[in-house]
This record gives C-alpha cells, sequence and structure tokens, in this order.
C-alpha cells in the first residue's frame, strides 16, 4: 500500500512543474508572444527606463476563502521580458 502511494506522488509531481520554472521560461522572449499566449494583462506599468512590467492576476476560492495569484514580467523598451515576480500562487503548475 505504501508503494502505491509513492507510485501516485510520484506520478502527480510528473505531470507537474514549479511556477518558477514556468516564469523563468518566459524570461528572453517577446511580452507579445506572452500576451498572445496568456489573453491581455490586467495591468501595465511603464518604469522610469522606459521597461514596463504587465500583471496577470488570477482569483480562485474554494467556497470559504478567496485568494489570488499575482503573476508580473518586466520587459525593456525593446519588448523583451527580463525579469519577472509572482506572489500567493500555486509552487506546482500542470505542465
Amino acid at each position: 500500500m505504501k508503494i502505491l502511494g509513492v507510485l501516485l506522488v510520484v506520478a502527480f509531481l510528473g505531470a507537474c512543474t514549479t511556477m518558477d520554472s514556468v516564469m523563468q521560461s518566459q524570461v528572453g522572449r517577446s511580452v507579445d508572444g506572452l500576451i498572445a499566449q496568456w489573453g491581455a494583462p490586467q495591468s501595465k506599468h511603464v518604469n522610469a527606463a522606459g521597461g514596463t512590467t504587465y500583471t496577470w492576476i488570477t482569483t480562485k476560492s474554494n467556497g470559504y476563502e478567496v485568494s489570488q495569484c499575482r503573476q508580473s514580467f518586466t520587459a525593456d523598451k525593446g519588448g523583451i521580458i527580463r525579469s519577472y515576480s509572482f506572489s500567493n500562487c500555486p509552487k506546482f503548475v500542470k505542465s
């Protein structure tokens, strides 16, 4: 029975990836491609250097509490993603 539990955990983790790796995979890519893939961001903010931070917010509710996953990417003037941040997001996501 213990072996079955271990196999189920391994199978679950094998079908998942970390939020950090999902975010990191966008660094160096065009923000236009990200918007085409993820849809329009909830907000855009131009910084002093001329780059732009794009933020997507996903709200989830289980009937008792509400949580918001905030994912942000900062692109340079040329629209290339240079950095990212996220907060209150699940550690693992489906790959």
